[in-house]
């Protein structure tokens, strides 16, 4: 990929799946293809090419709360791409989920639409095609919300095989000291508006009053760069490990910060967590 990027620096570069380059559990995510490439495509997100059902829950889960969350979580990466992703009119109802996908409403067109919203969710462009990919339409244009919502927290958390995340892990998750620095870590957030970014709200000795705008209590607001943390990659538990950390500078020694992160999608929508945590820096 780097020998193509190189021959082709003006040419649109986009990997199908490979999915596993992106996930720090495994080796392989030493050869992350960030930087190198401008769209991951997530072929089978979902709808899958099969005849003999419409999806496999359990592959699904795992699509969605595990390799998902990793490929996106690079994706927003200051050197990141853009996810797309590609759903199939087949399963066991194949004939009419193909004429639904060309205008026919019908039982199936239910099956296309929740392709639709499940990728629009992360903020993945989606795509619906046959098995051969041979129809070009314009069903998921035509029937995408028009309005995005704002950013929705997800995890980087390896979940049990198959199975949902617990829940989400919204803003900030850990202030880390390292010497006199500290650097603030946190996870990945979701929006139909990629990308998502995150900023930093900082307010000295008492928390924020979350009745109130946060810009005006904060003595900064910063907008994050999204490291990877040293201990990101590599297998294990992920209970305290997060896709994304940032230095903050410019503290005051002895005086106690309260530290909040909110995201925000390209629509200029913010979310609204009110996780905070404390610090005296050092």
């Amino acid at each position: 990929m780097a020998n193509i990027r190189q021959a082709y620096p003006n040419r649109f570069l986009l990997a199908n799946r490979g999915l596993f380059l992106y996930n720090p559990d495994l080796s392989s995510y030493a050869y992350n293809l960030r930087g190198l490439i401008d769209f991951a495509l997530f072929e089978s997100y979902r709808l899958d090419s099969s005849s003999g059902q419409w999806f496999n829950e359990a592959f699904f889960n795992d699509n969605k709360y595990n390799y998902a969350q990793k490929l996106l979580a690079e994706a927003d990466r200051e050197d990141g791409f853009r996810v797309l992703s590609l759903g199939y009119a087949e399963g066991p109802g194949g004939d009419l989920a193909k004429k639904a996908l060309d205008g026919e409403q019908n039982e199936a067109a239910d099956i296309l639409n929740a392709d639709i919203r499940e990728a629009a969710e992360l903020g993945m462009v989606h795509y619906i095609s046959d098995a051969l990919v041979k129809s070009v339409n314009s069903y998921t244009i035509d029937h995408r919300d028009s309005e995005p919502k704002p950013p929705a927290w997800g995890s980087t958390l390896t979940p049990p095989w198959g199975k949902p995340i617990a829940e989400p892990r919204a803003g900030i998750q850990n202030i880390v000291v390292r010497g006199k620095e500290v650097y603030v870590q946190w996870d990945v957030a979701h929006s139909s508006a990629r990308p998502v970014t995150y900023t930093l709200y900082m307010k000295e000795d008492q928390n924020f009053d979350f009745s109130q705008d946060l810009k005006t209590q904060a003595v900064r607001a910063v907008a994050l760069h999204p490291g990877v943390p040293a201990d990101y990659a590599g297998p294990g538990d992920r209970t305290k490990r997060y896709p994304y950390e940032d230095k903050v500078t410019g503290l005051t020694s002895g005086k106690t910060y309260y530290f909040v992160i909110r995201a925000q999608n390209a629509a200029g929508q913010s979310d609204a967590n009110e996780n905070a945590l404390k610090i005296a820096a050092p």
